[in-house]
């Protein structure tokens, strides 16, 4: 018996004992295609020499200095490489970063720093966040209570804050839309904290479209809402769920008018994950924070970083001490390194663009392959962030019975296919829905994306024959 915590139970995960570029190889002799960059972390790939020797120097000239106490060369060089990077084109570049042991950890800094901002504005009152259904921000008590998992917050509901959610940007179900303001599968909604009931008018323009779902529940919550909070693309709780073109800058615009700050949660979708630095580049998005962790270091080290705008920190230094909040292991220079180094390997290679034009590849395949299968309800994504959505009926978008579990069966028989992917549970309501996240390494080869679509389109058609074996609705299709 292992003397480790297993995340399930009973564990039945199998030893992994070498990794090189995108392949794993386990005890067992398995030899496994990564198609999900672990966890969208090994965005390089394995066995990079590069990360490592940089890994390996640091900690030998200088493994840890406190960062009360000093600063050092590596984390302020690193610090001045992530801003250039991020800023993009925006007239409000991120250009004040804190290392942290992980994404996690970055969010919840954010929602600190988030506070603080309003407190030091003059806006004491303002100490309520928003959130999104199909939300995922991290496994601290904030960011479980900023998240929308009910398997992460009814175990612990007591010290789950009250945070209000709203309904996500997801073109293929709308019906999300008419869920407003409710709590959705224990996740708390705009009713649950506003404390009364919404006019008529409001809860019909709230339900039109989830952009002007926020604008009504800033204007319910009557200037106590602090930040809003969300993923310029929903990832493993939706699945590569892109937002229409015309929802950030609406979000935008309506947070600027309220005094409502907008963290910008790029865990996921940094460092060139969807095809730029940033996918809130892709819609001119100017964030006061962003969050970004997974890829950041490559997978080599922990490592979280959180980024806000210069006349926030400027604030920070005239009306407060700074920003004490903070880590043992933040700006730890041996995780600078290694991100330094992952920097290097994104601009040398250009993999952001790398990853645009290989996830146009890789859903240009899947949706020729997939465009009339009775049990796919949609290929989407951007970059190297692609999304499958399984459905009984496409038709009707009806989801799989939450007990039969068809993402968990994909990824067993991808698995069988020598390939791992990513599961998106829960997106038609909360706990139905199956997706999964096809999202390898940006240094992914157009062989071996090849070899992963391959595998992944016999997995689902294997589980789509599985369920027809089982005895489930004669499958129609909406081709």
């Amino acid at each position: 018996m292992s003397n480790l915590l297993a995340r399930g139970w009973p564990p039945e995960h199998p030893k992994v004992v070498r990794a090189q570029g995108r392949t794993l190889w386990t005890e067992e002799g398995e030899e496994l295609l990564d198609g999900a960059s672990g966890a969208l972390a090994a965005t390089v790939g394995y066995g990079v020499s590069q990360v490592a020797k940089a890994v390996g120097r640091q900690a030998r000239e200088l493994a840890f200095a406190h960062s009360l106490h000093f600063t050092t060369a590596e984390a302020e060089a690193y610090g001045e490489e992530l801003a250039e990077a991020i800023k993009g084109q925006s007239a409000h570049p991120m250009s004040r970063i804190l290392l942290v042991p992980g994404g996690s950890e970055a969010n919840e800094m954010a929602l600190i720093l988030a506070r603080r901002i309003q407190a030091l504005r003059g806006e004491p009152r303002r100490d309520l966040f928003l959130s999104r259904h199909l939300s995922y921000h991290g496994s601290t008590l904030a960011t479980i209570a900023l998240g929308a998992r009910h398997s992460l917050r009814s175990p612990i509901e007591p010290l789950v804050s009250p945070v209000a959610h709203l309904p996500p940007p997801y073109p293929y179900r709308p019906e999300w839309n008419v869920r407003f303001p409710d709590a959705v599968a224990g996740v708390h909604g705009l009713a649950d904290v506003m404390g009364a009931a919404l006019t008529e008018d409001a809860l019909r323009r709230g339900r039109s479209d989830p952009a002007e779902a926020v604008a009504v529940a800033i204007e319910a919550l009557e200037g106590r809402v602090c930040a809003f909070v969300a993923e310029p693309i929903i990832g493993a709780s939706g699945g590569a769920i892109v937002p229409p073109d015309d929802y950030w800058p609406r979000v935008q615009r309506i947070c600027q008018a309220h005094g409502v700050l907008l963290i910008a949660d790029e865990v996921m979708t940094g460092m060139g994950r969807t095809g730029d630095w940033l996918a809130s580049h892709h819609w001119g998005l100017e964030p006061d924070i962003i969050t970004l962790g997974k890829g950041l270091a490559g997978g080599y080290v922990p490592l979280g970083a959180m980024a806000t705008r210069e006349e926030h920190w400027q604030l920070l230094r005239r009306e407060a001490p700074g920003f004490p909040f903070g880590f043992t292991f933040a700006q730890h220079p041996v995780a600078a390194a290694a991100g330094r180094a992952v920097l290097a390997l994104l601009r040398e290679g250009d993999l952001p663009s790398r990853a645009e034009a290989l996830g146009r590849q890789i859903r240009g395949r899947l949706e020729d392959a997939l465009r009339h299968h009775p049990h796919v309800g949609e290929v989407r994504g951007r970059g190297l962030l692609t999304g499958v959505e399984l459905v009984q009926d496409t038709v009707s978008r009806s989801p799989f019975p939450a007990e039969w579990n068809a993402t968990g069966r994909l990824l067993r028989a991808a698995r069988d296919e020598g390939l791992l992917l990513y599961p998106a549970r829960g997106g038609a309501d909360g706990v139905s829905g199956d997706a999964v996240l096809l999202a390898p390494a940006l240094t992914t080869t157009d062989e071996e994306a090849e070899v992963m679509v391959d595998a992944a389109l016999l997995a689902i058609n294997g589980v789509a024959a599985a369920w027809e074996k089982v005895g489930g609705n004669e499958p129609r299709s909406a081709g």
